[in-house]
């Protein structure tokens, strides 16, 4: 296949210029070509193909792709009534492409539909899609690009179950936030998260509130697993693109909530509004984060607030504030309770929930200071919460957070422990191991051991590879039982003929230490396992099935939250 990308110095580029584009393209008969805009020209000689793309709308760059292609269409009609389309020079209708290397009904007819799917969608939530297409491209190589009118998916990935129903359409996504609405990057890139908070986020919205809650609890759970150390935390105002996890921990989670709290400040309607407008606004030129503050501001009316403020803590300042909970009681129907956070205190506007024998009770107190008591009526209360839903940013609890595989993943040396068993195994180990370093590690046990007498402040993740039944031991949840090929979890029998195990448990020295168990029956699958965990980062378990299928999955118990506290007269 043929990948020209625009950074690669194929046309002329500059930082500062943007520009429109007319290609004519001869290629060999049967290699089709895939651009950003229209495709105005398509004509089969004896022993060539002449292609031509007209793409009217400026863009910094441009990709070109080729390669044997099979392409089928189908008409996308908007939802847009034409009079808007037409004010925003935007076509009535759009061609759904799919580029496939080969023939595929299934795919084929997914893609489009979901193409269809999502261009509705985002015209209903943020305004009219600009371009004339929108192509699936699926490439030779592993990537997930999001282009102008087009993405650019590897073969394995375009056939991963979930994709079509998430990551497709945060690529889809893509062409309102960073390629219709450019980036200002001298503020930092706020591209990622906010076409996360209108893909990945707004999904688990529309499945139900405990989706959405359980996608911001693990935002924050990776933001605490990937930024241990204060030195590789940094202000949003710093990132330009994501490298790393804590790049991504920071770069798309707390952005995602920046968006998100802001909503909750102003309201769903305003929020909606203010994002319409940057939209229209912007379209072709760079935004920056004040821009998405002013117009929130500007929206807010009587509940405006001040976002010259919560740019200053949340863009220009580094790190996320721990809440304390203290002095709770209760007495003649009276709540009164202390908050604290560090120095310096963060201007937080805090949900607190009380649970009553009629339900739920939802308050919403200000909290700007190091340390601040409250005082909130209830008849009948048994439970007071603090932000039990997880809407502000925050750092969590090391109890608030079960043994999760992204613990392991953010410890850039854990310490691999091969088994103490015949040379085909322990080589499959050993293969594992590099698989998951990529390349040979340094912090290799053999025979089933680990480290003794290390420094809690030096422990890493230890990865136990095939273990015997005392490291199991020592590593089991209170969830998980293994006798034998037999797997029990939360009551649930399982089968190590049939399935491969990873999980994750507290170290049995450090408790403040992740370790992974894998365990798999067969030496030829083994190794394969390494480049299929990090997929998983948010859950404690897996289990991959011996054949085809979908990986099972989920999550330990988490301990109680130190949010709460349990009320009695």
């Amino acid at each position: 296949g043929i990948y020209l990308s625009g950074m690669s110095g194929w046309l002329p580029y500059h930082d500062d210029v943007l520009a429109t584009h007319e290609l004519t393209i001869w290629t060999p008969a049967g290699f089709e070509t895939v651009t950003q805009g229209r495709r105005t020209r398509h004509e089969t000689g004896a022993d060539q193909l002449i292609t031509s793309w007209s793409a009217p709308h400026p863009s910094d760059s441009l990709n070109l792709i080729a390669n044997r292609f099979v392409i089928d269409e189908v008409v996308v009609t908007s939802g847009i009534a034409s009079e808007i389309a037409a004010a925003a020079d935007r076509p009535e209708s759009v061609i759904a492409y799919t580029f496939l290397l080969e023939e595929d009904e299934r795919l084929r007819d997914l893609y489009l539909e979901r193409t269809g799917h999502y261009l509705a969608m985002y015209e209903e939530m943020i305004g009219p899609y600009l371009y004339a297409k929108f192509a699936t491209v699926e490439n030779w190589f592993p990537t997930g690009y999001g282009m102008p009118s087009y993405t650019l998916l590897g073969g394995q990935v375009l056939r991963l179950p979930f994709i079509p129903y998430t990551s497709f359409g945060h690529e889809i996504c893509h062409n309102w936030w960073g390629n219709a609405v450019f980036v200002d990057v001298s503020g930092g890139n706020w591209c990622e998260g906010l076409t996360s908070y209108c893909a990945d986020y707004h999904y688990k919205e529309l499945e139900s509130a405990a989706a959405a809650q359980e996608y911001r609890r693990n935002l924050l759970k990776d933001y605490a697993a990937y930024i241990k150390d204060p030195d590789s935390d940094f202000p949003l105002r710093d990132f330009a693109s994501r490298h790393s996890g804590a790049t991504r921990a920071v770069g798309y989670g707390k952005s995602m909530y920046v968006f998100h709290m802001a909503q909750q400040l102003i309201g769903r309607e305003a929020f909606i509004q203010a994002l319409q407008e940057v939209y229209r606004d912007f379209q072709f030129q760079r935004a920056s984060w004040s821009d998405f503050f002013a117009a929130f501001a500007r929206v807010s009316g009587e509940t405006a607030h001040d976002f010259d403020a919560y740019a200053a803590q949340w863009i220009e300042r580094s790190g996320a504030p721990v809440l304390r909970l203290s002095e709770v009681e209760y007495k003649n129907d009276e709540i009164s309770f202390r908050l604290g956070q560090g120095a310096p205190p963060y201007v937080l506007e805090v949900p607190v929930v009380i649970t009553t024998a009629a339900g739920r009770v939802e308050h919403v107190v200000q909290f700007d200071k190091m340390q601040q008591d409250y005082s909130l009526t209830a008849s009948g209360a048994t439970e007071l919460s603090i932000d039990p839903d997880f809407h502000l940013f925050r750092r969590l609890a090391p109890v608030e957070i079960e043994p999760t595989i992204s613990q392991v993943l953010a410890t850039a040396a854990p310490v691999f422990s091969l088994p103490r068993a015949d040379s085909l195994q322990v080589a499959a180990a050993r293969a594992f191991a590099t698989a998951y370093h990529g390349s040979e590690p340094m912090n290799i046990f053999t025979d089933g051991e680990l480290p003794v007498d290390v420094d809690p402040q030096y422990a890493a993740s230890a990865i136990l590879i095939n273990p015997d039944q005392a490291r199991l031991k020592e590593r089991s949840p209170a969830e998980l039982t293994i006798a034998g090929d037999l797997v029990f979890i939360a009551g649930k029998r399982y089968s190590l003929k049939e399935y491969d195990l990873v999980y994750t448990a507290r170290q049995p020295y450090y408790s403040h230490v992740t370790d992974l168990v894998v365990l798999s029956r067969s030496p030829q699958r083994l190794p394969s396992l390494a480049s299929r965990i990090g997929h998983y980062g948010k859950y404690s378990w897996l289990l991959f099935p011996v054949g085809q299928g979908r990986a099972l999955r989920g999550n330990w118990a988490p301990g109680e939250s130190p949010l709460q506290a349990s009320l009695s007269p």
